[in-house]
């Protein structure tokens, strides 16, 4: 069986939340789902919208690193 596990925030799959992510969450804080530019898997509690909530979340995550 294969496991799957996403880290919210990282938007390139390299298993860390950097400045590269936060680059890719700050293009779509404010849009919501049909918003050109609108980023579901930064929408962290799947609201249909990155907000406030989603912001928080991941600031808390920017700086975590997965080892493989």
């Amino acid at each position: 069986m294969d496991a799957f596990f996403r880290l919210y925030g990282d938007s390139d799959g390299d298993r860390d939340v950097d400045l590269h992510d936060l680059f890719s969450f700050l293009s779509t804080l404010g849009r919501r789902r049909g918003d050109p530019g609108f980023l579901w898997y930064m929408d962290y509690n799947g609201d249909d919208r990155v907000g406030v909530t989603d912001l928080l979340a991941f600031v808390h995550r920017i700086g975590t690193h997965l080892d493989p």
